[in-house]
C-alpha cells in the first residue's frame, strides 16, 4: 500500500549540535475506516523525543505486547524490531538525540527506557503540556523548532563533564564507521579500559558498545540493501563490513525478524528518510 509521506529534517542550532542530531517532522495520511497503515521498525541506535498532533500510533513489540504512543513521549533504545499500526492522519515532530545525550537530559539511567516509550508528563508534568501546546500553536516549522530548542537549552545547562566527552568521542567514532570501529582502539585512545567504556554505555546509551556497533552496522546494511536492489547480498555484506554473508543474514534476522528477501520487499514508508539521513 503506497503512502505519500511528507518528511522534513532540520539541523539544530550550533549550540545544540552536540546533543541533538536533527529535528524531524512527519505527515502521513494513513486512510480511514477499515484501511490500516502498518510498518516494521528496526533498531537505529538512538533515542528520541516525539510530540503527536494528529491521530495516534500503536506499537506492537516483538513479543506481541501492544502499547499506544502517548501524545508526547521519550522513546529509548530499541534492541529489537517492533511494528507500528495507525489509521487517520499522522502529524508529529521529533528530536533525534545522539545515542548518549537523552540520559543527560532526563538525568536517569538509559537502560530504564530500553524498548519502550515513556510519557513525558511522567517526567516533567505540566511543563510538557505547555511545550506541547506552544508547538501546536506555532505557525511555521521554524517556530516549532524554536520552542524545542529553547526547552533543550534550558534543560542542558549542566552536562556530564569528562563522561560526556568520552561518550561523545566513542559514539561518534562508532557511528561514523557504521559500526566497524574497533572498540579496544577507541578505549585506548580515550585512555580508559574497555570495561569502563562499557559501563558508561550501559548507563548513558542503554546498551553495550558492542550492541550499539552491531545496530549501526545493520542500519547501514539495510540502507545499502534498500538503496541499490541490483547489488547482490554478498556485495552489500562486504560493503557493510560483515565478515561473510552468513553473519549478515543472522544480523538481519536478529534485528528485523525478517529474511533478507523479505526485507528487500518491505515498504519502508516512515523509516526510509531516517535511513537516508545516515548518509547526510
Amino acid at each position: 500500500m503506497s503512502k505519500a509521506l511528507i518528511f522534513r529534517k532540520v539541523n539544530p542550532a550550533k549550540n545544540l549540535r552536540h546533543i541533538i542530531r536533527y529535528f524531524w517532522w512527519i505527515e502521513l495520511n494513513c486512510g480511514n475506516g477499515t484501511e490500516k497503515f502498518s510498518e516494521r521498525i528496526f533498531p537505529d541506535g538512538s533515542s528520541e523525543m516525539v510530540f503527536h498532533f494528529g491521530d495516534r500510533v500503536n506499537r506492537i513489540a516483538a513479543d506481541n505486547r501492544s502499547q499506544p504512543e502517548p501524545g508526547c513521549f521519550l522513546a529509548g533504545q530499541n534492541t529489537s524490531h517492533y511494528d507500528i499500526t495507525a489509521r487517520g492522519c499522522l502529524r508529529m515532530i521529533g528530536a533525534k538525540f545522539h545515542a548518549h545525550t537523552a540520559s543527560f537530559l532526563i538525568r536517569e539511567n538509559a537502560r530504564r527506557f530500553n524498548d519502550t516509550v515513556v510519557d513525558l508528563a511522567a517526567i516533567w508534568g505540566d511543563r510538557v503540556k505547555s511545550i506541547h501546546e506552544r508547538i501546536a500553536d506555532a505557525a511555521t516549522m521554524e517556530d516549532r523548532i524554536s520552542v524545542l530548542e529553547h526547552f533543550f537549552c534550558e534543560q542542558f545547562r549542566h552536562e556530564g563533564g569528562v563522561k560526556f566527552e568520552y561518550l561523545n568521542s566513542a559514539v561518534r567514532q562508532i557511528v561514523e564507521s557504521h559500526g566497524c570501529a574497533a572498540l579496544p582502539q577507541i578505549a585506548m585512545e580515550l585512555g580508559v579500559t574497555t570495561r569502563y567504556l562499557e559501563k558508561l554505555f550501559l548507563a548513558h546509551v542503554g546498551i553495550s558498545p558492542k550492541l550499539f556497533a552491531q545496530i549501526n552496522q545493520l542500519q547501514n546494511g539495510v540502507r545499502l540493501l534498500n538503496r541499490d536492489k541490483t547489488k547482490s547480498l554478498t556485495e552489500i555484506c562486504y560493503q557493510s563490513g560483515y565478515y561473510d554473508q552468513s553473519h549478515f543474514i543472522r544480523a538481519i534476522k536478529r534485528f528485523t525478524g525478517l529474511k533478507p528477501s523479505q526485507l528487500q520487499r518491505e515498504e519502508m514508508v516512515t523509516q526510509q528518510p531516517f535511513l537516508d539521513a545516515l548518509a547526510s
